[in-house]
Protein backbone atom coordinates (compact mmCIF):
# COMPACT_ATOMS: atom_id res chain seq x y z
CA UNK A 1 0.00 0.00 0.00
CA UNK A 2 1.13 3.76 -0.79
CA UNK A 3 0.78 4.59 2.66
CA UNK A 4 2.68 2.11 4.01
CA UNK A 5 6.45 2.71 5.60
CA UNK A 6 9.23 0.88 3.42
CA UNK A 7 11.95 0.24 5.71
CA UNK A 8 15.35 0.49 3.00
CA UNK A 9 18.01 -1.40 4.08
CA UNK A 10 21.28 0.02 5.93
CA UNK A 11 23.61 0.88 3.85
CA UNK A 12 27.73 0.25 4.10
CA UNK A 13 26.46 -1.38 7.66
CA UNK A 14 30.11 -2.46 9.58
CA UNK A 15 30.34 -6.52 9.71
CA UNK A 16 29.76 -7.54 13.14
CA UNK A 17 32.22 -8.97 15.60
CA UNK A 18 31.27 -12.22 15.41
CA UNK A 19 31.34 -11.16 11.46
CA UNK A 20 34.94 -10.07 11.55
CA UNK A 21 36.44 -12.94 13.87
CA UNK A 22 34.76 -15.92 11.46
CA UNK A 23 36.48 -13.65 8.35
CA UNK A 24 39.64 -14.03 10.55
CA UNK A 25 39.52 -18.01 10.61
CA UNK A 26 38.30 -18.16 7.39
CA UNK A 27 41.60 -16.77 6.29
CA UNK A 28 43.48 -19.60 8.35
CA UNK A 29 45.81 -17.10 9.96
CA UNK A 30 44.51 -17.73 13.49
CA UNK A 31 42.69 -20.81 15.39
CA UNK A 32 39.80 -20.39 17.66
CA UNK A 33 42.29 -21.76 20.23
CA UNK A 34 44.52 -18.63 19.20
CA UNK A 35 41.61 -16.13 20.06
CA UNK A 36 40.87 -18.14 23.01
CA UNK A 37 44.43 -17.59 24.43
CA UNK A 38 44.87 -14.31 23.45
CA UNK A 39 41.49 -13.21 25.10
CA UNK A 40 41.83 -15.17 28.04
CA UNK A 41 39.17 -17.25 28.12
CA UNK A 42 38.88 -21.03 26.80
CA UNK A 43 37.95 -21.91 23.16
CA UNK A 44 34.76 -23.14 23.88
CA UNK A 45 33.41 -20.09 24.93
CA UNK A 46 34.99 -18.75 21.73
CA UNK A 47 33.25 -21.75 19.78
CA UNK A 48 29.62 -21.07 21.74
CA UNK A 49 29.84 -17.26 20.97
CA UNK A 50 30.53 -18.29 17.17
CA UNK A 51 27.52 -19.94 17.22
CA UNK A 52 25.31 -17.34 18.99
CA UNK A 53 24.75 -19.79 21.47
CA UNK A 54 27.15 -18.16 24.41
CA UNK A 55 24.89 -17.66 27.73
CA UNK A 56 27.32 -15.74 29.30
CA UNK A 57 27.81 -11.47 28.94
CA UNK A 58 28.03 -11.36 25.19
CA UNK A 59 28.60 -7.36 25.48
CA UNK A 60 31.72 -8.18 27.36
CA UNK A 61 32.46 -10.85 25.35
CA UNK A 62 32.41 -8.63 22.32
CA UNK A 63 34.11 -6.24 23.96
CA UNK A 64 37.88 -7.92 24.36
CA UNK A 65 37.12 -9.66 21.04
CA UNK A 66 37.13 -5.96 19.44
CA UNK A 67 40.44 -5.49 21.27
CA UNK A 68 42.33 -8.53 20.14
CA UNK A 69 41.12 -7.67 16.22
CA UNK A 70 42.13 -3.73 16.63
CA UNK A 71 45.28 -5.15 18.16
CA UNK A 72 45.96 -7.32 15.11
CA UNK A 73 45.29 -4.36 13.21
CA UNK A 74 47.35 -1.95 14.43
CA UNK A 75 50.46 -4.86 14.42
CA UNK A 76 49.86 -4.99 10.84
CA UNK A 77 50.21 -1.37 10.09
CA UNK A 78 53.40 -1.35 12.09
CA UNK A 79 54.76 -4.30 10.31
CA UNK A 80 58.49 -4.14 9.45
CA UNK A 81 58.75 -4.22 5.75
CA UNK A 82 60.78 -7.67 4.74
CA UNK A 83 62.15 -5.93 2.17
CA UNK A 84 63.77 -7.93 -0.83
CA UNK A 85 64.38 -11.64 -0.81
CA UNK A 86 67.91 -11.71 -2.21
CA UNK A 87 69.45 -8.93 -3.41
CA UNK A 88 72.24 -9.94 -6.10
CA UNK A 89 75.56 -8.58 -4.37
CA UNK A 90 78.48 -9.24 -6.21
CA UNK A 91 79.80 -10.83 -2.91
CA UNK A 92 76.54 -12.60 -3.28
CA UNK A 93 77.38 -13.95 -6.69
CA UNK A 94 80.51 -14.99 -5.53
CA UNK A 95 79.63 -17.47 -3.35
CA UNK A 96 76.45 -18.93 -5.29
CA UNK A 97 79.41 -19.15 -8.56
CA UNK A 98 81.35 -21.62 -5.99
CA UNK A 99 78.70 -23.20 -5.15
CA UNK A 100 77.35 -23.95 -8.60
CA UNK A 101 81.05 -24.99 -9.32
CA UNK A 102 81.16 -27.16 -6.59
CA UNK A 103 77.91 -29.15 -7.55
CA UNK A 104 78.79 -29.44 -11.35
CA UNK A 105 82.20 -30.90 -10.91
CA UNK A 106 82.00 -32.60 -7.36
CA UNK A 107 84.72 -31.01 -5.81
CA UNK A 108 85.02 -29.10 -2.52
CA UNK A 109 84.35 -25.36 -2.37
CA UNK A 110 85.67 -23.36 0.52
CA UNK A 111 84.17 -19.79 1.41
CA UNK A 112 85.45 -17.89 4.17
CA UNK A 113 84.64 -14.27 5.36
CA UNK A 114 83.40 -12.36 8.10
CA UNK A 115 79.94 -11.81 9.27
CA UNK A 116 77.21 -10.37 7.58
CA UNK A 117 78.77 -10.31 4.18
CA UNK A 118 75.76 -12.37 3.13
CA UNK A 119 77.32 -15.54 2.64
CA UNK A 120 74.14 -18.02 3.93
CA UNK A 121 71.87 -15.53 1.87
CA UNK A 122 72.97 -16.65 -0.99
CA UNK A 123 73.31 -20.19 0.05
CA UNK A 124 69.49 -20.07 0.88
CA UNK A 125 68.83 -18.58 -2.40
CA UNK A 126 71.03 -21.33 -4.55
CA UNK A 127 69.14 -24.10 -2.40
CA UNK A 128 66.08 -22.67 -2.86
CA UNK A 129 66.54 -22.46 -7.13
CA UNK A 130 67.73 -26.46 -7.74
CA UNK A 131 67.32 -29.86 -6.17
CA UNK A 132 69.28 -32.09 -3.77
CA UNK A 133 71.05 -29.31 -2.26
CA UNK A 134 71.21 -29.96 1.43
CA UNK A 135 72.36 -27.01 4.15
CA UNK A 136 73.68 -28.33 6.85
CA UNK A 137 74.82 -25.56 10.11
CA UNK A 138 76.93 -26.34 12.28
CA UNK A 139 76.83 -25.43 16.12
CA UNK A 140 79.55 -25.81 18.62
CA UNK A 141 77.17 -28.94 19.46
CA UNK A 142 78.63 -30.23 16.26
CA UNK A 143 82.54 -30.28 16.92
CA UNK A 144 82.77 -33.74 16.37
CA UNK A 145 82.31 -36.47 14.07
CA UNK A 146 79.13 -38.32 14.81
CA UNK A 147 77.14 -34.61 15.73
CA UNK A 148 78.36 -33.05 12.71
CA UNK A 149 77.46 -36.37 10.63
CA UNK A 150 73.56 -36.22 12.60
CA UNK A 151 73.39 -32.53 11.24
CA UNK A 152 73.90 -33.28 7.58
CA UNK A 153 71.44 -36.51 7.86
CA UNK A 154 68.72 -34.42 9.65
CA UNK A 155 69.37 -31.83 6.48
CA UNK A 156 68.61 -34.89 4.34
CA UNK A 157 65.56 -35.67 6.48
CA UNK A 158 67.39 -39.13 7.12
CA UNK A 159 66.83 -40.86 10.45
CA UNK A 160 70.26 -42.76 11.03
CA UNK A 161 71.55 -43.92 14.29
CA UNK A 162 73.86 -45.98 15.52
CA UNK A 163 77.50 -44.60 15.54
CA UNK A 164 79.21 -42.82 12.70
CA UNK A 165 79.38 -45.53 10.31
CA UNK A 166 75.98 -46.40 10.24
CA UNK A 167 74.71 -41.82 9.50
CA UNK A 168 77.78 -42.12 6.89
CA UNK A 169 76.65 -45.15 5.25
CA UNK A 170 72.82 -43.61 5.03
CA UNK A 171 74.60 -40.16 3.66
CA UNK A 172 76.18 -42.16 1.02
CA UNK A 173 73.34 -44.13 -0.02
CA UNK A 174 71.08 -40.82 -0.05
CA UNK A 175 73.81 -38.70 -1.75
CA UNK A 176 74.79 -41.50 -4.51
CA UNK A 177 74.54 -40.43 -8.33
CA UNK A 178 72.28 -37.67 -6.78
CA UNK A 179 74.25 -34.96 -8.79
CA UNK A 180 73.88 -32.75 -5.69
CA UNK A 181 75.74 -30.73 -3.26
CA UNK A 182 75.95 -30.50 0.46
CA UNK A 183 76.71 -27.17 1.87
CA UNK A 184 78.19 -27.12 5.46
CA UNK A 185 77.73 -23.59 7.15
CA UNK A 186 79.40 -22.15 9.82
CA UNK A 187 81.60 -25.15 9.28
CA UNK A 188 84.17 -23.17 11.09
CA UNK A 189 82.84 -25.10 14.40
CA UNK A 190 84.28 -28.60 13.39
CA UNK A 191 86.93 -30.02 14.53
CA UNK A 192 89.98 -31.53 12.02
CA UNK A 193 88.56 -35.12 12.66
CA UNK A 194 85.18 -33.97 11.62
CA UNK A 195 86.27 -32.20 8.21
CA UNK A 196 87.64 -34.88 7.37
CA UNK A 197 84.77 -37.48 7.50
CA UNK A 198 82.62 -34.65 5.48
CA UNK A 199 85.54 -34.88 3.26
CA UNK A 200 85.02 -38.68 2.68
CA UNK A 201 81.30 -38.44 1.62
CA UNK A 202 82.32 -36.60 -1.13
CA UNK A 203 85.02 -39.38 -1.81
CA UNK A 204 82.31 -41.56 -1.96
CA UNK A 205 79.81 -40.14 -4.07
CA UNK A 206 82.02 -37.72 -5.81
CA UNK A 207 79.26 -34.85 -4.45
CA UNK A 208 79.84 -31.46 -4.88
CA UNK A 209 80.59 -30.11 -0.94
CA UNK A 210 81.10 -26.44 0.32
CA UNK A 211 82.57 -25.78 3.58
CA UNK A 212 81.25 -22.03 4.39
CA UNK A 213 81.96 -20.30 7.50
CA UNK A 214 84.32 -17.28 8.94
CA UNK A 215 87.85 -17.20 8.26
CA UNK A 216 88.75 -19.51 10.69
CA UNK A 217 87.36 -22.21 8.22
CA UNK A 218 90.62 -21.71 5.85
CA UNK A 219 93.24 -20.46 8.85
CA UNK A 220 92.71 -23.84 10.92
CA UNK A 221 93.07 -25.83 7.41
CA UNK A 222 96.24 -23.91 6.51
CA UNK A 223 97.77 -23.16 10.17
CA UNK A 224 96.93 -25.82 12.57
CA UNK A 225 99.29 -28.01 13.62
CA UNK A 226 97.63 -30.91 12.16
CA UNK A 227 96.80 -29.32 9.22
CA UNK A 228 98.75 -32.15 7.24
CA UNK A 229 95.63 -34.28 8.48
CA UNK A 230 93.62 -32.29 5.96
CA UNK A 231 95.72 -32.76 3.04
CA UNK A 232 93.35 -34.70 1.17
CA UNK A 233 90.60 -31.96 1.97
CA UNK A 234 92.88 -29.65 0.38
CA UNK A 235 93.78 -31.88 -2.71
CA UNK A 236 89.95 -31.20 -3.32
CA UNK A 237 89.45 -27.77 -2.93
CA UNK A 238 88.28 -26.68 -6.27
CA UNK A 239 88.00 -23.20 -5.13
CA UNK A 240 88.18 -20.96 -2.65
CA UNK A 241 86.41 -17.92 -1.99
CA UNK A 242 87.30 -15.06 0.12
CA UNK A 243 84.86 -12.48 1.03
CA UNK A 244 87.22 -10.02 3.68
CA UNK A 245 84.64 -7.73 3.85
CA UNK A 246 81.61 -5.82 2.30
CA UNK A 247 82.70 -4.07 -1.04
CA UNK A 248 81.18 -0.73 -2.28
CA UNK A 249 79.59 -2.68 -5.14
CA UNK A 250 77.70 -4.83 -2.50
CA UNK A 251 76.36 -1.48 -0.36
CA UNK A 252 75.37 0.07 -3.92
CA UNK A 253 72.85 -3.14 -5.07
CA UNK A 254 71.36 -2.74 -1.78
CA UNK A 255 70.87 0.81 -1.49
CA UNK A 256 69.49 0.06 -4.93
CA UNK A 257 67.16 -2.84 -4.23
CA UNK A 258 65.43 -0.82 -1.54
CA UNK A 259 65.27 2.46 -3.65
CA UNK A 260 67.29 4.54 -1.23
CA UNK A 261 68.13 7.78 -3.44
CA UNK A 262 68.68 10.39 -0.67
CA UNK A 263 72.83 11.14 -0.68
CA UNK A 264 72.67 11.63 3.07
CA UNK A 265 70.91 8.44 3.98
CA UNK A 266 72.94 6.59 0.96
CA UNK A 267 76.15 7.74 3.48
CA UNK A 268 75.24 6.96 6.90
CA UNK A 269 74.29 3.24 5.02
CA UNK A 270 77.76 3.15 3.65
CA UNK A 271 79.39 3.80 7.33
CA UNK A 272 77.13 1.02 8.44
CA UNK A 273 78.53 -1.15 6.26
CA UNK A 274 82.09 -0.58 7.19
CA UNK A 275 81.35 -2.01 10.34
CA UNK A 276 81.49 -5.90 12.12
CA UNK A 277 77.83 -7.45 10.74
CA UNK A 278 77.94 -5.37 7.58
CA UNK A 279 75.24 -6.36 5.50
CA UNK A 280 73.43 -7.32 7.78
CA UNK A 281 73.07 -4.63 10.00
CA UNK A 282 72.08 -2.04 7.34
CA UNK A 283 69.68 -4.53 5.57
CA UNK A 284 68.32 -4.22 9.38
CA UNK A 285 68.51 -0.56 9.42
CA UNK A 286 67.30 0.00 6.05
CA UNK A 287 64.13 -2.52 7.34
CA UNK A 288 63.26 -0.22 9.79
CA UNK A 289 63.62 3.14 8.02
CA UNK A 290 61.46 1.55 5.08
CA UNK A 291 58.74 1.25 8.17
CA UNK A 292 58.75 4.65 9.02
CA UNK A 293 59.10 6.10 5.74
CA UNK A 294 56.17 4.57 4.87
CA UNK A 295 54.26 6.88 7.64
CA UNK A 296 54.89 9.48 5.61
CA UNK A 297 54.45 10.11 1.42
CA UNK A 298 58.57 10.23 1.29
CA UNK A 299 61.26 7.51 0.50
CA UNK A 300 63.95 6.46 3.07
CA UNK A 301 65.56 9.75 4.04
CA UNK A 302 68.55 10.68 6.18
CA UNK A 303 66.39 10.88 8.80
CA UNK A 304 64.38 7.63 8.90
CA UNK A 305 68.19 5.94 8.71
CA UNK A 306 69.30 7.52 11.90
CA UNK A 307 66.26 6.93 13.66
CA UNK A 308 66.45 3.09 12.69
CA UNK A 309 70.57 3.69 13.69
CA UNK A 310 68.95 5.03 16.87
CA UNK A 311 66.82 2.04 17.54
CA UNK A 312 69.52 -0.67 17.00
CA UNK A 313 72.16 0.85 19.40
CA UNK A 314 69.35 0.53 22.30
CA UNK A 315 68.98 5.14 21.41
CA UNK A 316 66.03 6.68 22.54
Amino acid sequence: MDGDLQVQPIQNEAPSVRARVNTLLDQRTVTQADIARAIGLSPAVVSQYLKGKYPGDELGLERRLTEYLRSLDSAERSAIPDGPDYIKTPSAERVISALRHAQLIGTISVVYGGAGVGKTRAINQYQSKGLNIWVATMTPAHKGVVSALECVAEAMNLHALGGAKRIFDAIVKRCAKSQGLIVIDEAQHLSIEAIDQLRAINDATQIGMALVGNETVYSRMSNDKRASYLDRVHSRVGRRVALKSVTRGDVDVLLDAWKVTDLAACKVIRQLAERAGALRIASVALRLASMYASEGSSGITEAHVLKAVSEINGVG
